[in-house]
C-alpha cells in the first residue's frame, strides 16, 4: 500500500511539474515557430511519454535534472536548449528554482549519534564505539524505507548486585537456621 501511494505521489508530482514546464515550452516554441507551438500543445501528452518525463523525475537525486530535461526537449524540437531557454529565461529560472526547493532535501544526509547508558547489547548500525551509536542516513533512504535506528543497552548497578548477594546469603542462613531448628 505504501509503495502504491508513493508511486501515485511521484506520478502526480511529475504530471504537475510537466504542466508548468509545458506552458513555458509552449511560450518559447511559439517564439521559434507558431506551428511548432500548436503541434507541441496538441501532442503534449505523447511528448510527456516519449521523452520519459516521469523517468526524468526519478533521476533527480542522481543527475542534473535541469540538464536532462533541457536536453530532452531540445532533442524533441531539434534545436539548441539554450535558444529555448533564452526565449523565456525568467520563467525557466523561476521554474528551476522551484524544482530546487522541491528536491533540495533529496541530496541531504543526516548524522544521528546517541550515547546509550551502560553496556551496548544490540544496534542496527555498523558505526558504534563503546556506548556511542552513529547512523549516517540519506534523505531518500530515510523516507522511502521507514528507516529505524535501534540500540539496546543494559545498565549494571553494582549496589543492586551487592544487595542481591546479601539477600541471598541472608536467605541461606534463615533456611539453614530453620533446618537445624527442625532437626534438633
Amino acid at each position: 500500500m505504501e509503495k502504491d501511494i508513493e508511486k501515485r505521489y511521484k506520478e502526480w508530482l511529475s504530471r504537475n511539474i510537466w504542466q508548468e514546464f509545458k506552458s513555458i515550452i509552449a511560450e518559447s516554441s511559439g517564439e521559434i515557430n507558431p506551428e511548432i507551438k500548436e503541434s507541441f500543445i496538441e501532442r503534449a501528452d505523447s511528448i510527456y511519454s516519449s521523452i520519459g518525463f516521469h523517468d526524468l523525475i526519478e533521476k533527480i537525486t542522481y543527475e542534473g535534472f535541469e540538464d536532462l530535461l533541457s536536453q530532452a526537449i531540445a532533442d524533441y524540437f531539434n534545436t539548441d536548449s539554450d535558444r529555448l531557454f533564452d526565449l523565456n529565461a525568467d520563467r525557466f529560472v523561476d521554474f528551476f528554482e522551484k524544482l530546487d526547493k522541491i528536491y533540495a532535501p533529496a541530496n541531504d544526509s543526516f548524522t544521528n549519534t546517541i550515547v546509550m547508558p551502560g553496556d551496548l547489547l544490540f544496534t542496527n548500525t555498523d558505526n558504534y564505539e563503546q556506548n556511542n551509536c552513529t547512523w549516517e542516513i540519506d534523505f531518500s533512504h530515510f523516507f522511502a524505507d521507514d528507516f529505524q535506528m535501534i540500540a539496546e543497552s543494559r545498565i549494571k548497578h553494582a549496589w543492586a548486585m551487592f544487595v542481591t548477594i546479601i539477600a541471598f546469603v541472608a536467605a541461606l542462613f534463615v533456611i539453614l537456621f530453620l533446618f537445624r531448628k527442625r532437626n534438633s
